[in-house]
C-alpha cells in the first residue's frame, strides 16, 4: 500500500509537490490571489463579538457557538478574546489538524484516513485551496468539461457571497477524503479574521486507521 504522510517533518512550509500526482500542488493556507486579496467578511462584525470573560476557554464562548474563531492582532492588539495564549479556539490559525495519512482505500483510489482516534465534534482540517469568484468557478467547470469530458471530478466548495474554494490542482489532504451516504465528518464555515474558511468536523467518534468521509451532495454546487 502506497502512503503518503504529509504531517511528516520532511516537507517545508512553502510548496509541497505530493510525487503520485505531478499536476497537484499541496499549499497549507488558501490562496486569495486571483480574487485580489480581499476579506468576505465585514471586520466590525467580528470585533462585536467577544467572547463572555470566563477564566477558560470552554462552551460558554461565544465565538465558538457563532463559529468564530478568536484572534489577537500583535501589530494593533487588536483581539476579540480575553483568554489569550490559553484559547483553544483557534484551530484554522494554529493549524490544529490530526494526524492523517493518504493512501489507497478499496474501490474508491485514494483516500484519507486518519492515525489516530478522534472524538466527535472534533476539528480534523481545513479545507485548502484557490479562492475565486463565480465567474472564474463556471469557467473552470466549462474548461474541464470541454478538455477532460472523462474528468468528472470537482473540488469545489461553495464559500459565501459569491466566493468558492477550487482545489483541483493546489489543495491540501482534505481534497482525499471521498464521498459517502453515510459519512463520518462534516464541513462547517468559520469566520476567521475577516475570512470565511471550511473546516472539516467529526461527527461521531471515528477509530484509528478508519478512512474519513463526507456527504459530497451537501457541499458541491454542482452533482
Amino acid at each position: 500500500m502506497e502512503i503518503i504522510d504529509l504531517t511528516s517533518s520532511t516537507y517545508n512550509d512553502d510548496l509541497i509537490v505530493i510525487q503520485f500526482h505531478p499536476e497537484y500542488k499541496h499549499i497549507k493556507k488558501s490562496n486569495y490571489k486571483l480574487i485580489g486579496g480581499i476579506k468576505t467578511i465585514d471586520l466590525n462584525f467580528i470585533e462585536s463579538h467577544e467572547c463572555y470573560r470566563v477564566s477558560k476557554c470552554g462552551s460558554r464562548c461565544a465565538n465558538r457557538l457563532l463559529q468564530i474563531e478568536c484572534f489577537s492582532r500583535k501589530k494593533s492588539f487588536d483581539s476579540n478574546c480575553p483568554i489569550g495564549c490559553a484559547c483553544s479556539n483557534r484551530n484554522f490559525t494554529n493549524r490544529e489538524y490530526i494526524s492523517l495519512e493518504i493512501c489507497h482505500e478499496p474501490s474508491r483510489g485514494y483516500g484519507l484516513k486518519t492515525v489516530t482516534s478522534i472524538h466527535a465534534g472534533s476539528f480534523v482540517i481545513e479545507y485548502v485551496g484557490e479562492v475565486i469568484n463565480t465567474e472564474t468557478m463556471n469557467c473552470r467547470m466549462v474548461q474541464q468539461r470541454v478538455q477532460s469530458p472523462d474528468d468528472l471530478d470537482f473540488y469545489i466548495m461553495a464559500l459565501e457571497n459569491g466566493f468558492f474554494i477550487d482545489s483541483k490542482l493546489k489543495g491540501n489532504e482534505y481534497r482525499f477524503i471521498n464521498h459517502s451516504c453515510d459519512p463520518n465528518c462534516r464541513l462547517e464555515r468559520w469566520n476567521v479574521q475577516g475570512r470565511t474558511h471550511i473546516g472539516i468536523f467529526a461527527i461521531r467518534n471515528i477509530e484509528a486507521e478508519d478512512f474519513l468521509s463526507y456527504d459530497y451532495r451537501l457541499e458541491t454546487p454542482e452533482e
